[in-house]
């Protein structure tokens, strides 16, 4: 198993016993996946971004989205949003978090707008080592609640059903 599915199995293990009211993983927030996103009972989004090596952590600051328009009567690059800038300015969660092994990054490297969570070699063996800042107040809009909504269904349906139904079916010669 990778170090990316262990550190997360451990911090959705620690997230469900501090009983965040849902825990979604790989789920798209705006143009970018986030690798577990929690909503609160207050509607408020908190974001965890794994990383398991230094270069993934300074990779991820290079993330943009490219918005396209006519200019000049041809197609071209009208905008790139960096995706720290867009966290930081308060365009896709209430909080954000950086998930990483222990000791892999200092606080001091960690951006204003985000925390800092360390996960080590146990279940319970997770510090919070930066809390995050509020990028904003506002709560989760009906469209992505019903998105998420809908993702927990999805996923419930095929992760529960979906290998009992076809669990025993023979296939026809």
């Amino acid at each position: 198993m990778r170090e990316t599915d262990l550190i997360k199995m451990k911090l959705l293990h620690w997230l469900t016993d501090r009983q965040s009211s849902y825990v979604i993983t790989n789920y798209f927030l705006g143009n970018w996946e986030c690798d577990i996103m929690t909503l609160s009972k207050d509607n408020f989004t908190t974001e965890y971004e794994i990383k398991t090596s230094r270069a993934d952590y300074k990779k991820d600051f290079e993330k943009c989205c490219k918005s396209f328009g006519v200019v000049n009567q041809k197609w071209s690059v009208i905008k790139t949003d960096n995706k720290h800038e867009i966290i930081s300015n308060g365009h896709r969660t209430n909080k954000f978090f950086f998930v990483t092994p222990t000791g892999l990054l200092k606080k001091e490297e960690i951006p204003l707008h985000a925390g800092l969570i360390e996960i080590g070699k146990t279940y319970y063996d997770i510090e919070i080592i930066k809390n995050p800042k509020w990028l904003h107040h506002n709560k989760v809009s009906d469209k992505i609640f019903k998105d998420l909504i809908d993702k927990f269904y999805n996923r419930y349906m095929f992760d529960y059903y979906r290998p009992k139904l076809f669990t025993g079916l023979k296939h026809a010669n």
